[in-house]
């Protein structure tokens, strides 16, 4: 349902991400990564043994909701109902979180045909991938940790 849900939605827009709308660099794609790795780890490790899902069933992902548009029905999904406005009224940027079936990269290489290599490819033990939605896309292997972990290190 997932994938008929967003890929439906976004192919109606299919014509416009092709005219140009992958503008930001990966540089600044890189910037939201670091930004939001941590999160990234734990909403991984969330999947793999609280979910019990396998790191070859399932994305991480990070999407800039106010990208143009282009990946905001994700971000809908995996965050239904938001407000993201009262992000934007508090001077930030609203992101989406979240772990996605494997299925969705179909639907993400049909847009940034860049990344199939980085969708597709092996990947090694313990790693899970870890994909930035920001005017286009990246990819990036993480290894899951627990917020245990995460809070442990940081007190």
């Amino acid at each position: 349902m997932l994938r008929q849900t967003i890929y439906g939605k976004l192919n109606k827009d299919e014509f416009s991400l092709k005219t140009g709308s992958l503008h930001m660099s990966s540089e600044k794609r890189e910037e939201l990564f670091q930004a939001n790795k941590n999160r990234l780890k734990e909403l991984a490790h969330r999947a793999i043994f609280i979910k019990g899902l396998s790191p070859r069933d399932f994305l991480v992902i990070c999407i800039d909701v106010d990208d143009n548009r282009m990946f905001r029905d994700l971000a809908d999904y995996l965050m239904p109902n938001s407000n993201w406005q009262q992000f934007r009224d508090r001077g930030e940027q609203p992101i989406a979180r979240g772990s996605v079936p494997i299925e969705i990269r179909d639907l993400l290489v049909k847009i940034v045909p860049d990344i199939k290599d980085g969708l597709y490819g092996k990947i090694p033990k313990g790693v899970v991938r870890a994909v930035i939605l920001s005017g286009g896309a990246s990819v990036y292997h993480i290894e899951p940790v627990s917020e245990l972990a995460h809070n442990y290190r940081n007190n």
